[in-house]
């Protein structure tokens, strides 16, 4: 059959990863067609596949590793290759991008993805062993324009360049084509290559980049092989150390421990979280969190039967004021704990209930980033935990909470350019106004106007479309209004 589409082609271009190719996930339900995916573990050696099959259980999680787009020009009717770069550009990663007739055979930092025309670019048949001089970072995966290209393991086909030839050299899988194929046939690499970087497995990605079943493609690979940590529940113990990007929610189980190694870093994006639990979250200082979303950037550990909070730098305010720490028993108040320096910070009041419960307490968990030395970020993420023991006089003090009052704060950072954050207090829900205008007094910008709940907010003001000037800025809710200024320097 050469003209039955292939329901996964593209699915997830958002990324959520809910369309992962597993037992059952989509039986009896969503329309979905039953389908068997194959992949190999295949060489040209013996010596070949045990090195793809060792590459595949140790993969490059690092997210920092180079993708090889390497097109022609001028560019060939039939695909896209400045879409995949695009889109690996927007999600945050290395790319190497060529659109010239000139070969992209070397590159700065290890490969993690390479495609090309290959010999019709004009390269030899043996390019992948003779002309591209890359290191390639284990987990490396590989899709080229060419047919052929998987058409034999053990036989050189000498007129296009081999998949066999990229596992021999060091990467880690692809996919190809066994025949000629109709250009609809081959793998697309811009549904590929951001799926794969995202956290789907080898083997999935490349089937997200197939448009016909029943085709004549080949995918190389171990399907377990992943290099992002993604939407998943833990089957086993697991440590992470060194640099781990996490795309989703990372779940730890009763039954399953998630240890974070001394100095690892750990890069969330996206929707990336770590939750599940707490009695199984071990992290060991220091551990740096590089987080690109407030509302995901606090956790909550075990640290010898006590609460240990960890968290990330909030995205746009420097950490040099510090943090606060806020916790709340049960359905009592928010109380200020602390106010501190640095990301971490034990709880030594409260003591964590074993895993299979019993009667306890729900803690609750946010903190607060400072803007200076008065005035304080939105809260993040809340985290939760269930308590065996808390010292009496914690508990006492649980109903204390701090009065809200209507308050305007100084836009941070002032001067600024092209963007700032202005933060604001309403101690009740009620209409919220905020708008900026020039100084004849014209509106420039509506950023709030909608009705809000009492407590502290955060808006980011984008001038990239005004002149550089001084401007106002006015807050109005109920009776209460205040007028700031703030100067735009371009």
């Amino acid at each position: 059959m050469t003209a039955q589409l292939n329901p996964y082609f593209g699915i997830d271009y958002n990324i959520t990863m809910n369309y992962r190719f597993k037992s059952n996930h989509f039986a009896n339900s969503g329309g979905y067609y039953t389908q068997y995916l194959v992949s190999r573990l295949d060489g040209e050696f013996y010596s070949t596949v045990f090195g793809m099959i060792g590459r595949s259980a140790d993969p490059d999680y690092t997210g920092e590793k180079t993708w090889v787009i390497d097109d022609v020009y001028p560019p060939k009717p039939y695909h896209n290759f400045n879409a995949v770069y695009q889109r690996l550009y927007q999600l945050g990663f290395n790319t190497l991008f060529d659109n010239t007739n000139a070969w992209l055979t070397t590159s700065p930092t290890d490969v993690i993805g390479y495609v090309s025309h290959g010999v019709h670019a004009g390269m030899p048949w043996d390019y992948i062993l003779n002309i591209l001089q890359f290191n390639y970072a284990k987990g490396a995966t590989f899709a080229t324009w060419e047919s052929w290209n998987s058409w034999s393991y053990g036989v050189s086909w000498i007129w296009h360049g081999q998949l066999s030839h990229f596992i021999y050299k060091g990467g880690s899988g692809g996919s190809g084509h066994v025949y000629e194929p109709y250009t609809t046939g081959a793998t697309r690499e811009y549904n590929t290559f951001p799926a794969y970087a995202m956290g789907y497995s080898v083997v999935d990605a490349h089937f997200q980049g197939i448009y016909l079943n029943a085709w004549q493609n080949c995918v190389v690979g171990d399907p377990l092989t992943a290099i992002a940590w993604s939407k998943q529940t833990l089957t086993k113990p697991t440590t992470w150390q060194g640099t781990n990007l996490v795309t989703d929610t990372v779940f730890i189980p009763t039954g399953r421990t998630l240890t974070i190694a001394a100095n690892s870093i750990i890069k969330l994006k996206h929707n990336g979280f770590i939750t599940g639990e707490v009695t199984n979250f071990i992290v060991i200082d220091p551990v740096t969190f590089v987080v690109s979303n407030w509302s995901r950037a606090l956790f909550v550990a075990n640290h010898n039967n006590h609460p240990k909070l960890v968290w990330g730098n909030h995205p746009t305010i420097p950490p040099t004021n510090g943090f606060r720490v806020y916790r709340k028993i049960g359905t009592g108040n928010w109380t200020l704990l602390a106010s501190v320096s640095g990301n971490v910070y034990h709880d030594y009041n409260v003591e964590i209930a074993p895993p299979q419960g019993g009667v306890g307490q729900d803690v609750f968990y946010r903190i607060t980033a400072m803007i200076n030395l008065f005035q304080e970020s939105p809260p993040s993420n809340q985290v939760y935990l269930m308590a065996s023991r808390i010292k009496r006089k914690e508990a006492a003090g649980n109903n204390l909470q701090p009065l809200l009052t209507y308050s305007l704060s100084q836009n941070y950072p002032n001067p600024f350019n092209p963007t700032t954050t202005i933060s604001y207090t309403i101690p009740k829900n009620g209409l919220v106004t905020l708008k900026v205008y020039d100084v004849l007094g014209t509106e420039v910008a509506e950023l709030v106007n909608e009705v809000k709940e009492a407590g502290n907010y955060s808006v980011t003001f984008n001038a990239s479309e005004l002149p550089s000037g001084i401007y106002f800025y006015t807050l109005t809710s109920g009776n209460f209004m205040a007028t700031k200024k703030l100067i735009l320097l371009k």
